[in-house]
């Protein structure tokens, strides 16, 4: 198993492809590995294609290994990795400056742990966990000012627990709990988020 050469910043998003020097300066080489069992192999992202059968295929036989997406000027936009042909392990996309975008893990195609995402200006945009495919845990989203926009629990993919979320001026506009498949609390939705609906609605959705 070999080490990716994009480590994590200090604020705990892994950095670019090639940015690993200054972690080493600093002694503090933090990696993302790869995921055990996928080979050692990486082809343009072109020339894996997606089968009726929800495979994906390089030459007819299903992909294990990674794809490169590239940007014009040769700058890497994401890379996946691929298991039996599904999705498996790391998948990174990162913004034509470098700096990463999303960060997913998948388990034979469907994504399992955290999930990630990064406004163009380096704050973070979302965290969300999942369990086979299936949002269980929290789902958290915060507007690029930094500011906390969703705080959100789930179990299984249904709402469970507090849910809350925030204006950007940091205005509670919503804050209930759901228990036994009922909310109960404060819910105003359209009303509030309506002059600003689409830095709001943009900013939480990892699906």
């Amino acid at each position: 198993m070999r080490c990716l050469d994009h480590g994590t910043t200090g604020g705990g998003a892994p950095c670019a492809p090639g940015r690993w020097a200054l972690s080493m300066l600093l002694l503090l080489p933090v990696f993302a590995c790869d995921a055990p069992g996928i080979p050692e192999m990486e082809r343009p992202a072109e020339h894996v294609v997606l089968g009726a059968d929800g495979l994906f295929r390089h030459h007819g036989v299903p992909y294990s290994g990674y794809t490169l997406k590239h940007a014009p000027g040769g700058e890497v936009l994401e890379r996946t990795g691929f298991l039996a042909g599904r999705r498996h392990g790391p998948s990174m996309t990162y913004f034509i400056q470098g700096t990463p975008r999303v960060e997913i893990t998948y388990h034979h195609g469907a994504r399992h742990g955290l999930t990630r995402t990064w406004w163009a200006n380096g704050t973070r945009r979302g965290e969300v966990s999942f369990t086979d495919g299936v949002k269980h845990g929290s789902h958290r989203s915060w507007y690029d000012t930094g500011a906390r926009f969703l705080e959100m629990n789930y179990a299984d993919g249904e709402e469970v627990g507090l849910q809350r979320a925030w204006l950007p001026d940091g205005t509670l506009y919503k804050n209930y709990e759901v228990r036994n498949g009922r909310a109960y609390g404060l819910q105003r939705t359209e009303e509030c988020f309506e002059l600003n609906e689409e830095n709001i609605v943009a900013s939480p959705d990892l699906e």
